[in-house]
């Protein structure tokens, strides 16, 4: 069975393709892939009889198809979550780093205190990692 591609006279190239009749066949097809200027060599695997496709042209630039616009938006919200993710584990990492030389520095500081006044409470140095409890010391003055 031969099959045929049907050229509009007006068409340019990559914009050559107007409908092609591909029925259960691997298709090679030069096509704008999300609106790159660089034709992307694109297989096409139809397992239906008889497929259609129609590629719509508006002022040089490819129109995209519903589809089309869904799956370049999940593509860029795919890579923008990834980098959020990586920026995350990047800060969490950060954030534990500065967590333990905030205790080293703690550490330092409360054995400073106690070895310059070993008479004093050294518990006046809050702990950094303790959850803040509800203020035991009334709030006396008044307006």
């Amino acid at each position: 069975m031969m099959h045929h591609l049907y050229l509009s006279p007006h068409a340019t190239f990559p914009l050559f393709l107007e409908r092609w009749l591909a029925p259960t066949t691997l298709l090679v097809v030069f096509l704008y892939i999300y609106g790159q200027a660089t034709p992307f060599l694109t297989y096409f695997l139809f397992w239906s009889f008889p497929t259609y496709i129609t590629i719509r042209h508006s002022l040089g630039k490819k129109t995209n198809t519903w589809k089309e616009s869904m799956e370049r938006l999940n593509s860029k919200l795919y890579l923008q979550n990834w980098y959020i993710i990586k920026e995350n584990e990047r800060l969490r990492k950060k954030a534990q780093l500065l967590n333990q030389e905030n205790q080293a520095l703690l550490s330092e500081l409360k054995q400073k205190l106690s070895k310059s006044n070993p008479s004093s409470n050294t518990n006046g140095i809050p702990d950094l990692n303790v959850n803040p409890t509800t203020n035991s010391t009334p709030n006396t003055s008044k307006p």
